[in-house]
């Protein structure tokens, strides 16, 4: 059962600022016990909706997934969410920071599509679905976080990936925000992850080049060409589980 918090103050030293490199709907900040999202809009149609969908989450038990556990209210108004905190975590874009092995991250995303899997088998639609929103820890466990802006029982989701949508904007796709969107902005995600690049920006033979190095990408080159040649209608594409293969390519910082 959801809990309320009826105050918050960023200014206790235990309140640490969570950092991601994407633009956030909301400020994060955490402790040794939980995550905190204070949302930056005053919108009350838009905090209805959160509010909704963060009562509507509550129940769902799901692994590698973290979901709401409690609202913030301030002067008695819904303004963000709580979540437990994972100790030792980062975003996944930021893997390369802290770890330089190839083969560690492809395990962690071989798992996270798994996982997606069974978000997806719940009947949710993550919808921001991003490598901000995929974070991993020491052990190199996964976690989906961010589940505010998800789409479930027909409530939408109101937030989607930046790099996913102006992939949709430039190809004047039609589309929607269903499965198939989450397993596109996953692929996108890696590509930007890889490549520092959006797909239109990403030549054949810049991507051959590296794919010689990085098997899995050799795996997944027919999905690139079918993503970059796309117009007007997002194409089907399937989860990432039987394109990964170990890898033995060291990143480079």
């Amino acid at each position: 059962m959801l809990k309320t918090l009826n105050s918050f103050d960023i200014t206790k030293p235990n309140i640490k600022p969570f950092y991601t490199t994407s633009n956030t709907e909301g400020y994060i900040y955490h402790d040794e016990e939980n995550f905190y999202k204070l949302y930056r809009t005053n919108k009350l149609y838009l905090l209805e909706r959160k509010e909704l969908k963060t009562n509507m989450l509550d129940g769902y038990s799901l692994d590698n997934v973290v979901l709401p556990k409690g609202k913030i209210k301030l002067n008695k108004k819904f303004r963000g969410i709580y979540t437990d905190y994972v100790k030792d975590s980062y975003p996944l874009y930021d893997f390369k920071c802290v770890n330089n092995k190839a083969n560690d991250f492809f395990m962690i995303l071989d798992q996270a599509s798994n996982t997606l899997k069974k978000i997806h088998e719940a009947q949710i639609v993550v919808s921001d679905l991003s490598f901000d929103n995929i974070i991993f820890d020491k052990n190199k466990n996964h976690y989906f976080i961010d589940f505010d802006s998800c789409s479930l029982n027909n409530v939408p989701g109101d937030k989607v990936p930046y790099i996913t949508n102006r992939f949709v904007l430039s190809r004047c796709a039609s589309y929607e925000i269903d499965y198939n969107y989450d397993r596109i902005s996953f692929y996108l995600s890696l590509l930007y992850f890889i490549f520092n690049k959006e797909v239109h920006e990403l030549s054949i033979k810049e991507y051959d080049e590296v794919s010689e190095k990085i098997k899995t990408l050799k795996n997944i080159r027919k999905l690139f060409i079918k993503l970059k040649e796309t117009e007007l209608k997002i194409p089907e594409v399937p989860y990432i589980n039987d394109y990964i293969e170990k890898e033995t390519h060291i990143f480079t910082r």
